[in-house]
């Protein structure tokens, strides 16, 4: 998507599957459509089985959590503000417990997550889908984008890999290093796991089971 360029997503959003159905049957060959919070079995119904691949971006909800509320607090978002209101004085990690802890029942959008993130754990697969993991293109790189090519059946040099990897790399999106946080920044810190340093032991478990 590029740095900064988000206004599109907002065209190919399909919030009902007819429209769903409708946009991916219409998708011209070699186009790059991007669905957002889409449950990615329901994309693949309509998909041309010779032609068409999907592919689904997912990370551990605890970190898009911990990410979404500190975003959301620093960049002054009003819900937060009101939040905080009938809340009281409380440090970022005890807000980030409390966030997490309604955050899951509550919110469609972690329910979609925690979806996509147990397709990953139950092994979901299907010819021409691939579930991608922000823990896994972060430990093993270079084996994810192999994955990937293999899929598409296009190949690609070690070189070339490494050099895709460069250039999309937090550093060169940012200019920060990896943990080099700015809270109110959308790419927020460049890391995985940091919900460890925010969630308490009982709050990693409660949001751990519905994500199973």
């Amino acid at each position: 998507m590029g740095k900064t360029d988000f206004h599109h997503i907002t065209e190919r959003i399909s919030w009902t599957e007819q429209l769903i159905q409708d946009k991916v049957e219409k998708l011209a060959d070699n186009e790059i459509y991007i669905f957002h919070r889409v449950e990615p079995r329901t994309i693949i119904k309509y998909i041309t089985p010779a032609t068409d691949y999907v592919f689904s971006i997912t990370r551990d909800v605890r970190d898009i959590m911990t990410s979404r509320y500190l975003l959301l607090k620093y960049a002054g978002a009003t819900k937060v503000d009101a939040w905080h209101g009938t809340k009281g004085i409380l440090s970022d990690r005890a807000f980030v417990n409390e966030y997490a802890k309604d955050s899951p029942f509550s919110s469609k959008g972690y329910q979609f997550e925690a979806a996509v993130w147990k397709m990953y754990n139950d092994g979901y697969t299907h010819a021409n889908y691939m579930l991608l993991t922000y823990e896994d293109l972060h430990l093993t790189p270079i084996t994810q984008l192999q994955n990937i090519c293999s899929l598409l059946k296009i190949v690609k040099t070690d070189p070339e890999l490494n050099q895709i990897i460069i250039n999309n790399s937090f550093f060169s999106v940012t200019g920060r290093d990896n943990g080099e946080g700015k809270p109110e920044y959308f790419f927020r810190k460049g890391v995985v796991g940091d919900y460890l340093n925010y969630l308490d032991q009982d709050v990693i478990d409660l949001v751990g089971d519905a994500i199973k």
